[in-house]
């Protein structure tokens, strides 16, 4: 068994030994069929991450099956700023400057740097909240250039965000 932990992480190499850290040791009393499914679900994990931390969307549906805890959504209105209504290159609440590639949301109430996930049309993407608004009824999101970009959100509809942990 600590042989096919060791040939795993080989495999893996250095990317293999960074994602699974002190839990090797406790990988090796599994199971090979659990072993292969931790180190693919760790792998996957780590690369989901890797891409939501540089920007991009990723499926929602392969995405959600992957968390390892229950997530729970909240729905709401949204709309996007700062493309064709004079915001570009504006200031935000929190000194950033909107861009075509900001990766922010304002929202009314939720603290300045809270970090989230919205899901959208079957993407997921996190976002930081850098601004305040929208001053809309009924939105609760306001999503600049690139989160909507990355989420095809263009103009106002619902979607579903949640703070993350």
């Amino acid at each position: 068994m600590k042989a096919n932990v060791a040939r795993s992480l080989a495999a893996l190499g250095v990317a293999g030994v960074l994602i699974l850290g002190s839990s090797a040791p406790a990988l090796a009393a599994d199971s090979d069929e659990t072993l292969g499914s931790k180190l693919i679900g760790a792998v996957a994990r780590t690369l989901d991450d890797a891409a939501l931390a540089s920007g991009g969307a990723l499926d929602a549906e392969g995405y959600l099956v992957r968390l390892d805890e229950t997530v729970e959504w909240t729905s709401c209105g949204a709309s996007t700023y700062g493309i064709g209504d004079g915001l570009m290159g504006s200031g935000c609440s929190d000194g950033t400057i909107v861009t075509e590639t900001s990766l922010g949301v304002a929202h009314k109430t939720l603290p300045l740097g809270t970090q989230i996930q919205i899901m959208y049309n079957g993407k997921v993407v996190n976002a930081t909240v850098h601004d305040r608004g929208p001053f809309v009824s009924g939105r609760d999101l306001d999503l600049q250039p690139a989160i909507a970009w990355a989420l095809d959100f263009d103009g106002v509809g619902t979607v579903q965000y949640r703070v993350m942990a």
